[in-house]
């Protein structure tokens, strides 16, 4: 699957709804909702990006063809710093992606298996990131706010209670992923 550039992954209410929310959200009130990476990126989860993300369902499942795909997570990531952002596979509960460029001072550029593609404000990337090589190439400068809606098949150890860190899958029982079958479908 080639990454596929989504002009209108919201429109209409929905967008004009999106714009409300976000316009109005900043990692720099005091209500530590927001995580801090020592990267520099602000990462947030929250109730109004999961009906984001259940919205994005139907779409995701068409543009990667895989019609059982699930919601695992998603993030609001706000970006000022110039930051590193090294290629990469994505692994864990991160199967499929498609990346919403809310809002960027400059254009966002973005490598995936090898190809560059330039997103604009109020576009979206989808990339089959478990497969494909991936990275932001730079921050442009300036604030960039992005929404990242992550999807996986139903038999990711996610949908087992699977708890991924480090690389590797934790279940609450302490086995590993090779002890456990794949047989919750």
């Amino acid at each position: 699957m080639e990454a596929v550039v989504i002009e209108d992954l919201f429109k209409g209410n929905q967008l004009e709804e999106l714009r409300h929310w976000l316009d109005n959200e900043t990692p720099y009130w005091e209500d530590q909702t927001w995580e801090r990476s020592p990267s520099g990126v602000m990462k947030k989860t929250c109730a109004e990006l999961n009906t984001y993300h259940i919205a994005t369902i139907d779409k995701a499942r068409d543009i990667f063809a895989v019609h059982d795909l699930l919601p695992t997570f998603s993030t609001l990531n706000w970006y000022e710093q110039d930051t590193n952002h090294p290629i990469h596979k994505d692994s864990d509960p991160i199967e499929y992606t498609i990346m919403y460029n809310y809002y960027s001072d400059g254009s966002w550029n973005m490598n995936i298996n090898g190809e560059n593609f330039t997103l604009e404000n109020e576009t979206a990337i989808a990339y089959y990131g478990s497969q494909q090589n991936h990275g932001r190439l730079q921050n442009p400068g300036g604030v960039t706010v992005a929404l990242y809606f992550n999807y996986a098949k139903p038999d990711n150890y996610h949908f087992a209670l699977g708890e991924h860190s480090s690389g590797e899958v934790m279940f609450p029982s302490n086995r590993h992923e090779f002890e456990v079958e794949k047989d919750w479908l």
